[in-house]
């Protein structure tokens, strides 16, 4: 593994280790003081002695992460690609790609829906669609379902 992407993916994880320290109630201090919860590692991971790196750097190796990041991510493309809610826009064309989501409904693969409402949290993130079926049915999908695909020209 390239050491650049090591370093990189280490500042990130002890980027992530001074906010849980701080969420604890953790501040950064010159020496450790379990006392005044004061720890001397809650600064940048440039600003940390060559020890402490050279010890994140082995937790960060051992821990997996970099492979763990890499099997995180998928491409989905062909049968297995979907349209994420983020992408969808009220009045788009769209069809399932799997059938167990509409378990019970008169709607087929085929059947080419459309979004009929989008709903959003408080940050305006999309986090469900509605979607109206030539059968007259409706169906409503979550953030995670994965089970949509736009259809070109729409």
């Amino acid at each position: 593994m390239s050491t650049s992407l090591l370093d990189q993916l280490t500042a990130v994880a002890h980027q992530c280790w001074c906010r849980r320290m701080r969420d604890a109630g953790w501040k950064p201090g010159r020496k450790f003081d379990p006392d005044l919860r004061t720890h001397d590692a809650i600064r940048s991971f440039e600003k940390l002695s060559p020890i402490d790196q050279r010890h994140a750097r082995t937790a960060t190796e051992a821990s997996g992460a970099i492979a763990l990041l890499g099997r995180s991510i998928d491409y989905p493309r062909g049968h297995r690609q979907t349209t994420q809610l983020q992408d969808l826009v009220i009045g788009q064309h769209v069809k399932l790609v799997r059938a167990d989501s509409v378990e019970g409904l008169n709607i087929q693969l085929q059947d080419v829906g459309w979004v009929l409402h989008l709903s959003r949290d408080e940050d305006e993130k999309i986090v469900q669609a509605i979607v109206a079926w030539p059968s007259g049915e409706r169906t409503t999908h979550v953030l995670g379902d994965d089970d949509l695909l736009a259809v070109n020209g729409s």
